[in-house]
């Protein structure tokens, strides 16, 4: 049975997407501070933190500091769903905070010490920056953000050990987990006119293989003369549609209104302009 959208405006970006980078900016703002006003050295101190990167070791950026998402639970503490009748629901997330340091040994010290000590005195300030009551809402103002977090707490870290690479410099890795609640919101349709998208899947067996594939897909035209390819698709266009002010005015056949060539159709009969949306169809 084919399916066809219900939702009739842009998703925004979800509220853990923006706790997870708000996390690299309070900790290279406050790294930075340590750095500027406290003297911390240079060893310890980040110059960028990186979002949803997963780091090839370098020995010429240590310190490296990345935050990724690793998991978000919509239960409660009874394993209850947290969902409302309008589609909110509290989300538990976890996001990991990578540190990677390394050292070149000294006469006196190993660089793979060196390199332990400089990770511990990081994770040290990533979790007290953390932890600081005044980044109990990791600095959204709840009145004007909209983003009610409840809770922020370093859930636990780990080391993991050294690394002699045998070459001038060894590494060490560690992270900590971070947990954040914050609620997630679904906005609710506005009354009246039913705004209509014109994206259609279909569920589909081949072989061995269940999945859903595209039947037909709004396009909008943004140059004249552009031509359309059966890339996007599962299965070869059929017909287009050319829409005007939200209604289809014309529909050209397959073999009948165009032809196909390889993997692109190619207009005989009108040409695609700048401004227009065509619908094209496998169906």
């Amino acid at each position: 049975m084919p399916l066809t959208p219900k939702i009739t405006y842009q998703i925004p970006p979800q509220n853990f997407e923006l706790v997870r980078d708000r996390i690299g900016g309070i900790l290279l703002c406050e790294f930075g501070n340590q750095a500027t006003n406290y003297s911390l050295p240079a060893a310890c101190t980040p110059t960028a933190i990186d979002i949803e990167r997963f780091v090839q070791i370098d020995e010429d950026s240590f310190p490296i500091v990345t935050v990724r998402t690793a998991k978000g639970s919509y239960l409660d503490d009874e394993g209850k769903q947290t969902k409302e009748s309008g589609g909110n629901v509290f989300g538990v997330y976890k996001y990991y905070i990578d540190i990677y340091t390394g050292s070149p040994s000294t006469p006196g010290e190993g660089g793979d010490q060196l390199a332990s000590v400089n990770l511990q005195r990081m994770m040290g300030i990533a979790r007290a920056v953390l932890e600081d009551t005044r980044y109990d809402t990791l600095g959204f103002d709840p009145k004007t953000s909209g983003l009610q977090i409840q809770n922020v707490h370093v859930e636990n870290f780990f080391i993991n050990l050294p690394a002699n690479t045998g070459d001038a410099i060894d590494y060490i890795c560690g992270r900590l987990v971070l947990s954040v609640k914050v609620p997630e919101t679904v906005q609710l349709p506005a009354p009246g006119a039913l705004a209509i998208a014109f994206v259609t899947v279909g569920l589909f067996k081949t072989g061995n293989t269940i999945k859903w594939q595209f039947l037909q897909q709004q396009i909008s035209i943004v140059a004249s003369g552009t031509t359309l390819t059966n890339a996007f698709f599962s299965n070869s266009i059929n017909s287009i549609d050319v829409i005007v002010a939200g209604e289809v005015k014309n529909t050209y056949l397959l073999n009948k209104d165009f032809t196909q060539a390889g993997t692109t159709i190619t207009a005989t009969t009108f040409t695609f302009t700048n401004g227009q949306t065509i619908i094209a169809k496998t169906t």
